[in-house]
């Protein structure tokens, strides 16, 4: 953007001005009157009259033409007036004597109560004003404005800026995106290319809401080297969710970056993220590349017995030999119950894969924690599925029944 600083004979005159110096296909954007022009007057005031001409030339403009010019010198004179106190003696002098700054008041007559009313007398006070010494100037100026000038693409960036403003808009129940913010998303991308500048510099001062969809902006554009890293940064954010649309976009433009080193590194991190989705599609990413992958075990980032029950149905359940004996290591520092709640967990993913170890995965559940509640008990007795039937019905919900049960068919964990 451009400033231009215009002068003329009237405010209209200037603005006509500032329309014919502003570059075809250009638009003023912001204009600021520093001066409307015409006939002005000050009126200083200081406790002496240097002071007083020091305030008037503060207020004058650079170019001015002098009109006129009366100065007053400051003066002070002194006042008697009767009050109860000096308070009230100040008040009254200040009243009596507009214009004018009470300096002192003295008591010089003192209060007398008389007797019975016969002689009272009210207190006199002796009060000191000073009147200021006043500058007052007449003068004629220009009228003198300041403009703000865009070209159209730097327009396009101001519009493109202040929608971006909407992406932070929540969404009502149940809606996946707020209207506005919908809308702002859609005249965006219409924008393409011209996008880029604007979505990048409101990157990392953004919210969660409205980072995560200008990273889905972004990966909207047409790849440029601009916008990867910035993107890539967004993997070492504490939002998983972040993560997981930066992973998502960051897939769009694998195969163009597959020898960057800095965009691999990046994704080599994400590949050991604590979260399951952004780990597993860095790992994806990476082996599209046939990049050597880094040592990455499945529980990776996992903190509470519900994570590693996730990680592992995610990442190994689906293999032809699962972890299992390294879901139990896992398991271990965990109390009963929770260990029992992360095998029911993994059993009934299992149950459409292999019911066979599901079977053993819920009696893995309940030699943790033979629980007479646990839901385990009901798909073991068949109850659920005839095919789990490996428990008589009437059969006593004890660990000794399990344990025997456990060496039958085997512990799954070993």
């Amino acid at each position: 953007m451009s400033y231009l600083l215009v002068e003329a004979d009237s405010l209209a005159e200037a603005r006509s001005e500032a329309q014919k110096k502003t570059p075809q296909g250009s638009t003023i954007i912001r204009e600021y009157v520093a001066d409307t022009g015409g006939l002005h007057t000050i009126v200083a005031t200081g406790a002496t009259i240097e002071e007083a001409r020091m305030e008037s030339e503060k207020q004058l403009p650079a170019n001015f033409t002098l009109i006129d010019k009366q100065e007053t010198e400051s003066e002070s004179k002194s006042l008697r007036v009767s009050a109860n106190s000096e308070y009230e003696a100040r008040e009254a002098a200040r009243i009596l004597t507009q214009g004018t700054t009470v300096q002192t008041a003295d008591l010089v007559v003192p209060r007398k109560k008389g007797f019975l009313g016969i002689g009272k007398k009210t207190p006199q006070y002796d009060v000191l004003l000073l009147k200021k010494a006043t500058v007052t100037i007449k003068y004629e100026s220009k009228a003198r404005i300041e403009v703000t000038i865009a070209s159209p693409e730097e327009l396009t960036e101001l519009k493109i800026t202040s929608l971006i403003e909407k992406l932070s808009l929540k969404p009502p129940p149940l809606a996946l995106y707020h209207p506005e913010n919908k809308k702002a998303m859609d005249e965006i991308k219409q924008h393409g290319k011209y996008a880029l500048k604007p979505l990048l510099q409101a990157l990392d001062g953004s919210d969660e809401e409205a980072r995560t969809t200008i990273i889905y902006l972004l990966g909207c554009i047409q790849q440029t080297k601009e916008q990867i890293i910035p993107i890539a940064n967004q993997l070492k954010h504490k939002s998983s969710r972040i993560r997981n649309e930066a992973i998502s976009v960051l897939g769009k433009f694998a195969a163009e970056n597959s020898t960057d080193p800095e965009f691999l590194n990046y994704l080599k991190q994400a590949a050991c993220d604590a979260n399951i989705q952004v780990r597993r599609e860095a790992q994806k990413i990476l082996g599209s590349l046939n990049v050597t992958m880094p040592d990455v075990f499945w529980y990776t980032g996992t903190n509470t017995w519900d994570e590693i029950a996730d990680a592992f149905i995610a990442l190994e359940i689906k293999k032809p030999a699962p972890d299992f004996i390294g879901l139990d290591r896992q398991l271990q520092r965990f109390s009963a119950p929770e260990r029992h709640g992360a095998w029911v967990h993994v059993a009934q993913d299992m149950q459409s894969i292999d019911i066979e170890k599901s079977m053993r995965c819920y009696i893995e559940a309940l030699y943790n924690n033979p629980i007479p509640n646990s839901v385990a008990w009901g798909w073991l007795s068949g109850m659920n599925n005839a095919k789990m039937n490996v428990i008589a019905p009437n059969s006593h919900k004890t660990q000794q029944v399990i344990e025997e049960l456990r060496r039958k068919m085997r512990p799954i964990c070993e």
